[in-house]
């Protein structure tokens, strides 16, 4: 995180949460959507004092390949060629067309010639960004001083950064409270836990890690007005309150973006849900609970929700979801399993509904939860497939707005999976800090320009 202070990458996403050119001008895109040509900044200096170009892309787009354990390969994605067509032009080449795919273009860019194959104890981080690695004898600690230099980021008031290194993940916490360090940026998982202590503040952010239901499409499930009903009758914000200690954003459709969430009250949600279940045959019975006639007689809708028995919190969401169908008269159950039972029966679609979690890699990548390929859902994504097929192809923003505007309404349509919401990320930060701190996926430091430390 702290490095995206010293390096720049060709994109970069910006305080409103859009991915905008960075190191790079713009791109060019061929008309079949294959060929993306990065126009890169002619005025970059690196803080050694040289010139940037096309030749350091092409060392760090190497360096990438040649490195396979690296979390940045999923970066190159989809890239069967690349290398430089000029001193400030770079070409990729794609096996299949990607409409998000300067999207991936957020990786670090290194200096030509730095030696990426081993960690390095003497090595001096030389970027391009707002700030310059300065040696220091501090114990832990890496020091940084504002780049005058800088012309692809704006530079705020502050005028040095210390990055130290905390053996504990926990004990970060403690060094904020006591005003050893003044920022940290905290996971879903620590912010569940965490209850601040002292002068300091939370700023949270939606991150890409999706909790959804996966939809076992057979019997009653089959028809996707009653894939709809579930959806609609399902409280997430009781799930937000109750389970997620309110570090939760609710969401109905897969995707980050605000279009995807649903504004509706939840009575407007739940006569919606009766309606659509009506439609499918269904009436409730004297008992209560959501029936309809078939050949081998009177039919309740009921659901089992699978869950894996080893995920505490997972667990609680479960029971108050499957309490919730309950009490919209439909049978529902949890169905808790170790975890590797849980995995095999999600592989052999052996179940109803199950409590999953995926991470979005980007703002359009929903291939995993929609299609006929789709990995987490056993609903027939035939009807998705044009749909998800033309978002992958739109090559100009217009055509990519109308077809990201196409996917909402198809998955709200067929509903493949039922989305429940995303995690939040955040920094903490103590009082010394203040200014406009707006930290979004993929860059936290988003905005540091307007940060002050007193």
């Amino acid at each position: 995180d702290a490095m995206q202070l010293v390096y720049d990458s060709m994109y970069c996403r910006a305080a409103d949460g859009k991915c905008a050119p960075l190191l790079a001008t713009g791109a060019d895109v061929s008309a079949d959507g294959l060929v993306y040509t990065i126009h890169l900044r002619e005025d970059v200096k690196w803080h050694d004092g040289s010139g940037f170009s096309s030749a350091d892309v092409a060392h760090t787009v190497q360096a990438i390949e040649n490195a396979p354990q690296t979390t940045l390969g999923k970066c190159l994605a989809g890239v069967v060629s690349h290398g430089a067509t000029g001193m400030y032009t770079y070409r990729f080449e794609l096996a299949e067309p990607n409409s998000c795919f300067t999207e991936q273009l957020t990786f670090p860019i290194v200096k030509h010639g730095t030696d990426c194959t081993q960690v390095q104890s003497s090595y001096v981080p030389v970027g391009t960004s707002a700030y310059v690695y300065v040696p220091s004898t501090l114990n832990r600690a890496y020091v940084f001083h504002k780049n005058a230099a800088c012309v692809t980021t704006p530079l705020g008031t502050v005028e040095e950064v210390i990055l130290k290194v905390i053996p504990e993940a926990d004990n970060s916490i403690y060094a904020l409270e006591s005003r050893e360090i003044e920022a940290v940026h905290a996971d879903t998982d620590l912010l569940r836990t965490y209850s601040p202590k002292g002068n300091v503040r939370t700023i949270t952010y939606t991150n890409r890690r999706l909790t959804f239901l996966g939809i076992g499409a057979n019997g009653n499930l089959a028809d996707k007005r009653v894939r709809r009903a579930l959806s609609l009758f399902i409280d997430r914000e009781a799930i937000k309150k109750n389970v997620m200690f309110d570090r939760f954003v609710p969401g109905y459709l897969p995707g980050t973006g605000s279009r995807y969430y649903n504004q509706d009250t939840e009575s407007e949600r739940a006569q919606e849900a009766q309606t659509l279940l009506q439609s499918a045959g269904f009436l409730k019975n004297t008992d209560g609970f959501w029936e309809k006639e078939t050949e081998e007689g009177r039919s309740v809708l009921s659901v089992s929700v699978l869950v894996n028995m080893e995920n505490e919190v997972r667990c609680k969401a479960a029971e108050n979801i499957a309490a919730q169908l309950v009490a919209c008269g439909i049978k529902a159950y949890v169905d808790k399993t170790d975890y590797e039972t849980y995995a095999l029966r999600i592989s052999e679609n052996e179940y109803s509904l199950f409590l999953g979690e995926t991470i979005l890699e980007d703002d359009l990548d929903v291939f995993a939860l929609a299609g006929s390929t789709a990995r987490y859902t056993g609903a027939d994504g035939a009807n998705m497939d044009a749909v998800l097929y033309n978002l992958k192809n739109a090559v100009t923003q217009q055509g990519r707005e109308s077809a990201q505007q196409s996917l909402a309404s198809a998955l709200a349509d067929e509903m493949p999976v039922i989305a429940l919401g995303y995690g939040q990320n955040a920094l903490i930060v103590n009082d010394r800090i203040s200014g406009e701190i707006c930290p979004v996926y993929g860059n936290v430091f988003a905005n540091f320009a307007a940060w002050t430390a007193l």
